[in-house]
């Protein structure tokens, strides 16, 4: 494994750490969310990144099934979405009562003014542009592959929001839960995802072609097997 991928892994599990004392990445914002818009995903590939003396690093490459279950038209951006949030848990109802065993956030990364310019300029049209939108017809689905980095530490983290690597791997299989920002923030002047002013304007804008999304998305339960992997 590489020095780069060690090091995002580190700073991925710092990230963890940091951010649950934080509100939880994915809140619900009633206002922005276009109900309803289902999550359901599964495991591609789940294999080891790296280990050492603290910390065992997986990937899980997962393919996600977007759905529009309602009578309207959805419009999705579609490009490089961020996937902001991971949980593990023993059973499905655990999920839904909150009990994990893992509990993991991280804020996407800010893009230089250059870059942001330039994707708020590509997104600033009078329909929705088919390279970064896609629109959901109702009854539809869309596919779409992403990996997500789950960091464990062995000895369990000490602020609770992580247990050891033994009762996860005792527990497996388990059950994985994503969170998904589909309006990038980067694409807002104002850097802030409760308050999306932009897609608030382009969703009043492109109106007559569906309801754009901003809200984040959370999955139902995916299942995951740790058991087959090698300590």
């Amino acid at each position: 494994m590489s020095n780069l991928m060690y090091a995002f892994l580190m700073f991925g599990a710092l990230c963890g750490f940091l951010l649950n004392s934080l509100p939880a990445y994915g809140q619900r914002n009633p206002v922005l969310g276009i109900k309803p818009l289902s999550l359901d995903g599964r495991v591609l590939k789940l294999e080891k990144l790296m280990e050492d003396a603290s910390l065992i690093g997986f990937e899980a490459k997962l393919l996600l099934t977007f759905k529009n279950v309602g009578d309207k038209p959805i419009i999705i951006y579609n490009h490089k979405l961020w996937l902001g949030a991971v949980s593990l848990s023993c059973t499905v109802d655990d999920v839904y009562s909150y009990k994990f065993l893992l509990n993991d956030s991280a804020w996407p990364s800010v893009r230089g003014k250059k870059d942001r310019i330039e994707l708020y300029n590509s997104l600033d049209q009078p329909t929705p542009p088919s390279n970064l939108t896609l629109i959901l017809r109702p009854g539809l689905s869309w596919e779409y592959e992403t990996v997500a980095i789950l960091s464990i530490y062995k000895n369990g983290r000490p602020d609770g929001s992580g247990k050891s690597w033994d009762e996860i791997k005792k527990n497996s299989p388990l059950w994985l839960q994503v969170t998904l920002e589909m309006w990038p923030v980067n694409a807002e002047p104002k850097m802030n995802p409760n308050s999306p002013e932009f897609g608030l304007e382009l969703r009043n804008r492109w109106k007559n072609f569906g309801n754009l999304w901003l809200d984040y998305l959370l999955s139902q339960p995916i299942k995951i097997d740790f058991g087959n992997l090698r300590s």
